[in-house]
């Protein structure tokens, strides 16, 4: 019998490398399904606005303080399997009810890039999925692209050419859609009238 729980004990399996969790798209915006966990272990499951633009993990009131991240308490969640630790320091507590950027979702959280950089991520936008994995777990496929991060907030961005101008551009998925600044747009412009 002590044989039969020593081997079951070192075949526990340990934590994931990699999650999955699904989203949905309202507004062009990406919420993804997360799992909240509270302190006595159960799952609190909520909706996080995903957004490649930020740098800190926002957490609404209400599950702030079920959470009891007041309290100092690291923030736990789960990304399918990936368990995913965010130091309170990295939490922003805000003082809203539970809602969206335009419509009835209730959303409680939002994860940013500041989260995301640690990992590796895979969008599936057709399947409305989500995986993050720790580095070097997944192998990239397609076409690689140079791009520049900004450390600090995690944000995204390619070097991109309009019309034979360069043009540095940030990928935002928490951007409902594609912006650019009035003198690039102007200038783009007229260049197009002059040909």
């Amino acid at each position: 019998m002590v044989v039969l729980f020593l081997c079951a004990f070192l075949s526990a399996p340990g934590p994931s490398s990699t999650g999955t969790a699904t989203f949905v798209i309202d507004g062009n915006r990406m919420y993804a399904e997360l799992g909240f966990v509270r302190p006595d272990g159960s799952i609190h499951r909520a909706l996080a606005f995903v957004d490649m633009g930020s740098a800190s993990m926002m957490v609404r009131e209400s599950l702030y303080r079920e959470l009891q991240l007041d309290r100092n308490k690291p923030l736990l969640f789960r990304v399918g399997e990936l368990p995913v630790e965010v130091p309170s320091a990295g939490v922003v507590r805000e003082p809203r009810a539970p809602s969206s950027l335009g419509s009835d979702l209730k959303v409680e959280a939002m994860l940013p890039a500041g989260i995301l950089q640690r990992y590796q991520v895979l969008i599936d936008y057709r399947k409305r999925i989500l995986t993050l994995a720790q580095p070097g777990t997944i192998k990239p496929e397609g076409v690689s692209v140079p791009f520049h991060i900004n450390a600090q907030t995690g944000l995204l961005a390619v070097d991109a050419s309009i019309d034979g101008s360069p043009y540095r551009i940030t990928i935002d998925n928490g951007s409902a859609y594609s912006w650019f600044r009035p003198s690039t747009a102007a200038g783009t412009r007229r260049r197009m009238k002059v040909r």
